[in-house]
């Protein structure tokens, strides 16, 4: 008689691939928060702004250039993965490098407009960050491929690999050359393509992905269907969360943007937890809603429990010691960053909590909300931007931050409400309820 396996609860897996998830993140974190003091002391709070502002290109590129398709693509890849797996690779494949190149010409034609907009004479700046916005989308679809297949291990020196290249590529260009802003943007570009590079080695031993010479509209009209509001989605909180910055920019300027970008990155922290944690836990759920529906959601739900209450101990913590963290990883010159920490946090950590009712709503395909939350969310965001900036300058854009984050995520928790049980739902209303009085009554109207 053939025995059956047993299956392996959401929380297990978790237990088994997050902790090399996250090591790999904790480590490039740290190693990064290192390299801040480094770079801060390079870098003026100004130029800090400018790579701030860069940075924020670079998130545009690889909307455009991806449409989120390499994250869309994890749902149907249990459809396909015993039967048509490189097929429907491939096919993602060659429509994400066609997008790529599209978004390369056009970002080429917009350069005489754009650069003004960041800092004159910064041209190759401009260039090297097109260049690696278009390698970074091609490394995040393989890359992908791995976290479905949860090989952790792999996973694990792909970020070590990249995290190495990245920061000693950019301090030899800096200190040996000279090369400034520059030399760190290249740095992310060299760091990105050697990371393709060794995926293209890890696929070929571990025989996961062959390419084949087809490309199936039919797979990627479906896959772009389930794609598109999570890009339009993307794309709109991009529009209205750098706005922050860019209010900043006219109220302040550059160095007011440098110093509230690393408040804002540091308070960004938190989600290297819930990532490794996703990473972890959303093939894993599923796979489980597909093999047996009501079983994959009592076990979600028991997991959810010990996941909120985790993050939010962590997030606690963290908020307190924000001005020792601020003066471990800067100077003096960025310490009104710990006064932005603790709001950027508190919106990270509800960011964390979608987690969850977003990958039930992924398995339902019930997406076609998102563009329109996603318009209202980060909409009171921008207008709060405008309206708090003036007079309350970096607390004020980050407290936008977590309203938006936090509207985001408790729309997203009361659509996913009809597929949870009483006793979830009551207990995800309290939590929210807790979160939003305690902040908003911290902040100094």
């Amino acid at each position: 008689m053939t025995e059956v396996p047993v299956k392996q609860s959401i929380l297990k897996a978790v237990i088994k691939h997050a902790p090399v998830y996250f090591s790999a993140t904790f480590i490039t974190a740290v190693v990064a928060t290192l390299m801040a003091k480094y770079y801060t002391q390079i870098f003026s709070p100004a130029e800090y702004g400018i790579i701030a502002l860069y940075g924020m290109m670079l998130q545009y590129i690889t909307t455009f250039a991806s449409l989120n398709m390499d994250s869309a693509s994890t749902r149907y890849y249990f459809d396909y993965r015993e039967t048509r797996r490189d097929e429907y690779l491939s096919s993602i494949f060659y429509f994400i490098s066609l997008l790529s190149g599209a978004v390369f010409i056009i970002g080429l034609l917009l350069m005489p407009v754009l650069v003004p907009l960041f800092q004159e004479g910064t041209e190759w700046i401009y260039f090297v960050t097109l260049v690696s916005g278009v390698v970074k989308v091609i490394n995040s679809f393989l890359y992908r491929l791995l976290i479905n297949e949860q090989y952790s291990k792999s996973v694990f020196r792909n970020k070590i690999l990249h995290m190495v290249t990245l920061h000693s590529s950019a301090v030899y260009l800096i200190s040996a050359h000279q090369m400034g802003i520059l030399g760190k943007q290249l740095g992310s570009l060299l760091a990105n393509g050697l990371n393709i590079a060794y995926l293209v080695f890890e696929y070929h031993k571990k025989n996961l992905f062959r390419f084949k010479r087809t490309m199936n509209w039919g797979m990627i009209k479906e896959t772009l269907f389930l794609a598109l509001p999570g890009a339009v989605t993307t794309l709109q909180g991009l529009a209205f969360v750098y706005l922050d910055r860019i209010f900043l920019k006219i109220y302040q300027g550059n160095a007011e943007v440098g110093v509230y970008s690393l408040g804002f990155l540091l308070g960004k922290g938190i989600s290297m937890i819930f990532e490794a944690i996703s990473n972890a836990m959303n093939p894993k759920i599923m796979s489980d809603l597909v093999d047996d529906y009501e079983e994959g959601k009592k076990d979600l739900e028991k997991f959810a429990g010990i996941y909120y209450v985790g993050l939010l101990g962590i997030a606690l913590c963290t908020s307190f010691m924000s001005k020792w963290i601020v003066m471990v990883v800067s100077n003096m010159n960025y310490i009104e960053a710990a006064s932005v920490m603790p709001y950027v946090l508190m919106g990270f950590l509800v960011g964390g909590f979608y987690k969850i009712p977003s990958s039930i709503l992924g398995y339902h395909k019930k997406v076609w909300f998102y563009p329109a939350l996603s318009f209202v969310a980060f909409g009171v965001n921008g207008l709060l931007n405008f309206w708090l900036i003036p007079s309350y300058s970096m607390i004020g854009a980050a407290y936008a931050t977590f309203v938006g984050l936090f509207i985001y995520s408790t729309i997203l928790q009361l659509m996913a409400f009809k597929y949870h049980s009483r006793r979830y739902c009551l207990g995800v209303s309290f939590l929210y309820s807790v979160i939003i009085i305690a902040v908003t009554a911290l902040f100094p109207f």
